[in-house]
């Protein structure tokens, strides 16, 4: 797949969000961004519109956890939204430097490609390339690792893309049991060229 890695491909309305708290007050920024992105004819609208409905149902979900589960899952959420928001923000601003090569890659591809196949490439990226930098990023709780796994499992039930959770985990624990900065930045590295390799297949 041809990336143009070094392109600057602007697509409108720039995202520009605080960083919120919470699933609750994170689903009206993608809905807000959703319209916008309709109004502008983006084809990253659908995804933005269907992020915004899976943090509406994560949200309830989370509403039934105790209050330090709750807490450690919120976290991941935000995190793994803002990965996703923060993207967007330098893609859109013009700064592909700052841009994961992922993004980069689906960002080219949206300004030439339908929205309906621009939708799934966003999922993949995020949960395969953002969702396991995030879960490595929050603090494990304190406690048995094999029951926080069911936790964060058992939100995420009946959610599309189940695998995607289930390799997001297993890819975090990799990260967190890296113990210096060269295994930290291979394992980076790693997850960066699976998911570059990924959609260089999936949009041949």
């Amino acid at each position: 797949m041809d990336v143009a890695r070094n392109a600057v491909i602007r697509i409108r309305p720039a995202v520009r969000a605080e960083r919120a708290a919470s699933s609750e007050s994170l689903a009206p920024v993608f809905l807000e961004m959703a319209r916008r992105m309709e109004c502008a004819h983006d084809a990253r609208a659908a995804y933005a519109r269907a992020y915004a409905e899976r943090l509406t149902r994560l949200a309830g979900r989370l509403s039934a956890e105790d209050a330090r589960c709750r807490e450690w899952l919120q976290s991941i959420v935000v995190e793994h939204a803002h990965r996703y928001l923060r993207a967007l923000e330098s893609w859109d601003s013009g700064d592909a430097a700052l841009t994961p090569a992922p993004w980069r890659a689906v960002f080219a591809l949206a300004r030439r490609r339908a929205p309906k196949t621009i939708r799934p490439l966003c999922e993949r990226v995020h949960l395969s390339f953002d969702l396991p930098l995030a879960v490595a990023r929050v603090a494990l709780p304190e406690g048995d690792r094999t029951m926080w796994r069911k936790r964060y499992l058992g939100a995420t039930r009946g959610l599309s893309h189940r695998r995607y959770f289930v390799r997001a985990w297993d890819g975090a624990m990799l990260l967190i049991e890296a113990t210096d900065g060269d295994s930290l930045k291979g394992g980076y590295a790693t997850i960066e060229e699976d998911v570059m390799r990924a959609l260089a297949a999936s949009v041949r």
